[in-house]
């Protein structure tokens, strides 16, 4: 049988603050959501809190920012308690919006470098 190699505690370390400050920063958009309705119709509401937070810690920290805003996020968009599935598709849109607008940076960054002046002049003189 195969021994699994030894786990770097740096490497360890480091992934587990990262996923303590993800909890942190998705406990705290739930928060930021939740608050914003009134007491909530959730039949066990420990359950679906932990959802919530379960879902907004699978997106970037802007995701979750802009999913929980009370002006712009869901709490300006619907009335009632939102449902686990219309939260995650809420960060759904939003992920890829930004995965969009990243694509387009890079494709216009890759046409600004493609038509830099001095390459160009070196094609010529060629």
């Amino acid at each position: 049988m195969q021994k699994l190699p030894a786990m770097d505690s740096a490497k360890l370390s480091k992934s587990l603050a990262m996923t303590s400050e993800k909890l942190s920063e998705a406990k705290r958009g739930a928060r930021r959501l939740l608050g914003c309705y009134r007491t909530g119709d959730a039949n066990d509401p420990e359950t679906y809190i932990a959802a919530v937070v379960s879902v907004l810690a699978r997106y970037p920290d802007s995701v979750i920012r802009d999913v929980t805003e009370p002006a712009t996020g869901l709490p300006a968009k619907l009335k009632w308690l939102p449902s686990i599935s219309e939260i995650r598709e809420e960060c759904d849109i939003l992920a890829a919006r930004i995965a969009r607008r990243e694509q387009l940076d890079r494709e216009l960054a890759e046409q600004f470098a493609a038509r830099n002046p001095q390459r160009l002049l070196a094609k010529e003189r060629a």
